[in-house]
């Protein structure tokens, strides 16, 4: 699951995604993310930090304490080093500043996902 207000960006993230063989459910509006969750029941999610009208932080802590064992990647156009201790510190297990390279967060999702193609 791809959260992300940029709607192109959400796009080319889903696209090159899917290019690489996983299965992408895209989510523009952080308040939709905990029941998208409960919903789809992803195996990862990649969530923007700021989003308006919700929290990135607060949809994190809500994510940890619904599904604890759910992997949470965090990406942020705005981070520095506080935001990426804080956003760990909450359960990301791992943070991404943007632009960032796509091989780089292929091999994070490769560790806690495999793309439909190699299932």
């Amino acid at each position: 699951m791809v959260v992300d207000d940029d709607t192109q960006w959400l796009s080319d993230l889903q696209t090159w995604l899917a290019h690489d063989g996983y299965e992408v459910v895209g989510i523009s509006r952080g308040e939709w993310v905990t029941q998208a969750v409960d919903f789809q029941e992803p195996d990862v999610v990649l969530l923007d930090l700021n989003l308006p009208g919700a929290d990135g932080v607060e949809i994190l802590a809500h994510l940890q304490r619904r599904h604890p064992k759910l992997p949470v990647i965090i990406m942020t156009a705005f981070g520095n080093v506080d935001i990426e201790n804080r956003v760990r510190a909450f359960g990301a297990v791992a943070y991404f500043d943007k632009p960032f390279r796509l091989d780089a967060l292929l091999r994070t999702l490769r560790l806690f996902c495999h793309p439909e193609s190699a299932a």
